[in-house]
Order: structure tokens, then sequence, then C-alpha cells
């Protein structure tokens, strides 16, 4: 039996991801609305912290601290609420930052959220009707593609915006990208406690 076997029996970092009832991709019930509203206040909440830190360390050009707890709360939201998770945490924060002035891409934070949430709410949607657990590999593959369509939507803010070369946009996009691999760790392993607990579930 391979050791990645049995670091998952025992319960390790990589254990998969439980399989999570996901009864459609549009919820309309009061659970599942009630749920997303606290997954985003969350989200905000945390974001006042991260977004701050992305201004005072890198002029908030790129959302570097932001990403691992954006990915954490939008894939929950995502593979417990689906599109209505999605839309609602992807729209409740960008108000609080432009009311706070927590940076530079505040205005822009509605496209930058559902770019990567709509994406991450279809691709659940197929993975997760599969009723099969969820294993790192597949999960972080879902985070690097919704990934590439947030990174992709930053493209005409760094050319025109902060006026940054193309050479630099280019390392920009691919910092965006590549850090997306390791932020996924935290996700990964938050949705599983999440979902092994059925405090979300439906």
């Amino acid at each position: 039996m391979n050791a990645a076997v049995n670091v998952a029996r025992r319960g390790g970092l990589f254990e998969p991801i439980p399989p999570i009832p996901f009864p459609g991709l549009w919820r309309t019930d009061t659970r599942s609305i009630v749920g997303s509203v606290l997954l985003a206040v969350a989200f905000s909440a945390n974001m006042q912290i991260t977004e701050r830190l992305d201004t005072a360390t890198v002029g908030g050009i790129i959302p570097w601290t932001a990403l691992p707890f954006g990915i954490m709360w939008f894939t929950a939201a995502c593979f417990f609420f689906g599109m209505t998770g999605a839309l609602i945490t992807a729209s409740f924060n960008p108000i609080i930052a432009v009311l706070t002035a927590t940076g530079p891409l505040a205005p822009i934070h509605f496209t930058i959220n559902w770019s990567f949430n709509i994406p991450m709410a279809m691709m659940a949607a197929y993975v997760l009707g599969k009723r099969q657990p969820i294993t790192f590999g597949t999960y972080v593959t879902m985070v690097l593609i919704a990934e590439l369509f947030l990174a992709t939507g930053l493209i005409p803010v760094w050319l025109f915006l902060f006026k940054f070369s193309a050479l630099q946009t280019a390392g920009l996009w691919l910092w965006a990208v590549a850090e997306a691999v390791p932020s996924s760790i935290l996700g990964f392993a938050f949705v599983r406690t999440v979902a092994k607990s059925g405090v979300l579930s439906s």
C-alpha cells in the first residue's frame, strides 16, 4: 500500500475531502442564503486585515496575502452553497472594501471576486455531482483554473491603471497563478474540516 493512502487513512494533511451533498447550483433555501451571508461576513472581516497588508507591502498591486484566505472562503462558499454562495461572498466584501478604502484595487473587487467564484461554482457542481471524495490534486486543479480567470482579469488593471510594462504584467500574472498552489493547502484543509463536521452540509 503506498504512502499517500497510508497518510490519508491516518487523517493526514492531504486526506481527501469527503463527499459533500450538492442539491443544485442555485440555492434559494434560507439555510443556504444565511450560510452564504455568514461566510461573506467572515471573509470581509478577514480581508480588512489582509487587504491592508497588501497595500502596505506591495502597494495593493496584487492581493498576495488576501489570496490564501480568499481561496479558503470562496471555495467553501462554492462547495457548500453553489452559485448562490459564490455570488454572495463575491459581492459583499467589495462594498465594505470601497467604504473603508482598504486598497487601490477595492473598486474592482466585484469583477476580481466574480472571475474566481463563478467558474469555481460551476466546477464544484460538476465535481460534487459525482458524489466521490475530492483529492488535493482535484481541488488544486480547480483552484488553478479559477485563478487563471482572476489573474487574467487583472491584466488590464496592471497595464492601464498601474501603467506596468508587458514584462512586469506577465511577472505579476505568473505570481498570482503560482501562489494559488501553496495557498490551496489552507483552503483544502478548511473545506475538509467543515465537510467532516457536517455544520454546513445540506
